[in-house]
């Protein structure tokens, strides 16, 4: 007589978690997509939160179990958009363990699982209910290269040093560490996190991408014939405007490159470095090279700029993934960036130029280095546009990612000791 195998029973801590978005919302959505055909889900995520994900049309999501928390609002009045959101990510990682005991009281969890924010810098209280916790994918360890830190301005000295302190707070703060360390398992999401944590003394951790992409999520590109780009070169990059996302080294890049070649750069996105980033491109001759296009009005307009591009030119200082990467990569077009972190793991010789960062002038050298062989053709890579396609889906799919998470579970749910699988 056949019986059937029951399904792990499992809590998805998913603080950020939408339909339809990019970053962090889109890791939490799509990973409790993939995990619920896997195992039986239960998902705790903002209250803010309900009405989109109610209002999903996607057939899944009548398959899990929603519990939606969030704060008082007489705690958390000053909150408005991103005003104070790590603030109150903290007071929501503090304050939902009692709505998961409730729960508790009638579900017997095989599993409990946090999966955003994807920062180690604030431990899950979770992890202290007894249960087997898994953290992460977790970022957060990943810092800039120390050639390049030297020669940053001061809004990102300041933002690195704040950075910095929010790391060492945590090996300090009462309790944390056993927090980490009672962690049945972590995910780093780099090997930089891997490092961070085991300074904290976690052991039980492997290193896992913290992101992925599905093919039914882009539109389809048509592929690129890169053995014969033609005139003028066109990059782009999609990224916030903030000092670590290198967009000032992409632009040093091209006014380099175009003492050679013809190349513009599209910039989308916004942020505080605009008007710094635009003085750049002034100040560098290349103001009619560069078009400032801001924030579109949605992801498929991002894809569209990406698709019609030659590359992406993502040079992150420091960035436990890199999603545009990733995007670009799915969509047929190559990818320039540093071999450094999260775009490090993501972008390899047959997709791409990872450049080894050096100091600043180094950087940019090697960066513009890598727009000058693009433009030159890369020799017998005809099928560029499809070994990006590959890579992307195929090493970096949401149900590769959602497996080797659920491979996990299993290990964790046997009773036999040392039984842990390396991914």
């Amino acid at each position: 007589m056949e019986t059937s195998i029951r399904k792990l029973r499992v809590l998805l801590s998913a603080y950020a978690c939408e339909p339809g978005k990019g970053s962090e919302p889109g890791v939490g959505w799509n990973v409790a997509r993939e995990l619920s055909s896997k195992v039986s889900l239960w998902v705790i995520t903002r209250a803010n939160n309900r009405a989109v994900i109610e209002a999903s049309d996607e057939a899944w999501t009548r398959d899990v179990q929603w519990i939606f928390w969030d704060p008082p609002k007489w705690i958390t009045f000053w909150k408005k958009g991103r005003r104070g959101v790590q603030l109150f990510y903290l007071i929501w990682q503090w304050g939902l363990v009692n709505t998961v005991r409730k729960e508790m009281s009638s579900t017997d969890f095989d599993i409990i699982h946090h999966i955003t924010f994807g920062k180690f810098w604030i431990p899950s209280r979770l992890a202290g209910l007894k249960k087997p916790f898994v953290f992460g994918p977790v970022g957060g360890g990943e810092t800039t290269p120390n050639a390049l830190s030297r020669t940053l301005g001061l809004r990102g000295k300041i933002s690195e040093i704040a950075k910095a302190a929010a790391i060492l707070c945590v090996r300090h703060f009462p309790g944390a560490g056993a927090l980490y360390r009672s962690a049945a398992w972590t995910f780093a999401a780099t090997p930089q996190t891997e490092a961070a944590l085991a300074n904290l003394g976690v052991t039980q951790m492997s290193v896992l991408p913290q992101s992925g992409i599905r093919e039914s999520d882009l539109p389809e590109a048509q592929p690129k014939n890169f053995t014969n780009t033609p005139s003028p070169l066109r990059l782009v990059t999609a990224a916030r405007l903030i000092h670590w996302k290198g967009v000032d080294l992409a632009i040093e890049a091209v006014a380099k490159a175009a003492e050679s070649i013809d190349v513009r750069l599209v910039v989308l996105q916004t942020g505080p470095e605009m008007e710094r980033l635009k003085a750049l491109a002034l100040r560098r001759g290349i103001a009619d090279r560069v078009e400032f296009k801001g924030r579109l009005p949605s992801l498929d307009h991002v894809y569209q700029e990406m698709a019609a591009s030659d590359a992406l030119i993502h040079p992150a200082l420091h960035e436990a993934f890199g999603q545009s990467c990733l995007e670009s990569l799915a969509l047929g077009v190559p990818v320039i960036c540093l071999d450094w972190a999260g775009p490090g793991i993501i972008v390899n010789s047959e997709t791409g130029f990872a450049v080894q960062p050096g100091n600043r002038d180094e950087t940019i050298f090697r960066l513009a280095e890598a727009i000058l062989e693009l433009a030159a053709g890369p020799s017998g890579k005809d099928d560029f546009s499809m070994r990006c396609k590959q890579r992307a889906f195929e090493t970096f799919g949401w149900d590769k990612l959602a497996r080797s998470i659920v491979a996990k579970y299993q290990d964790l749910s046997r009773p036999e000791p040392n039984s842990i699988t390396k991914f």
